[in-house]
């Protein structure tokens, strides 16, 4: 009786283990949610930003390229 008392004692100290580890990983897979969240909203504003920037450099471009006259017109 002592034995199985001893097992008993034995095997759910290694379930509190066990469940100290799952709450360990969960834990860490709050904070990899929390890094892919900040992630995604770096590349949101960085495609934002960076397409903004690229309006407004091809918007540059047309202005600067644009030529003065568009018809030159030749009478003889």
């Amino acid at each position: 009786m002592v034995m199985v008392i001893g097992e008993l004692v034995e095997v759910m100290g290694g379930l509190g283990d066990l469940i100290l580890l799952v709450e360990h990983f969960a834990v860490v897979e709050h904070i990899l949610d929390y890094i892919l969240a900040a992630v995604r909203i770096f590349v949101a504003v960085h495609r934002l930003v960076v397409g903004r920037i690229l309006v407004a450099v091809d918007y540059l471009v047309e202005v600067v390229h644009k030529p003065v006259v568009d018809h030159i017109l030749v009478v003889d």
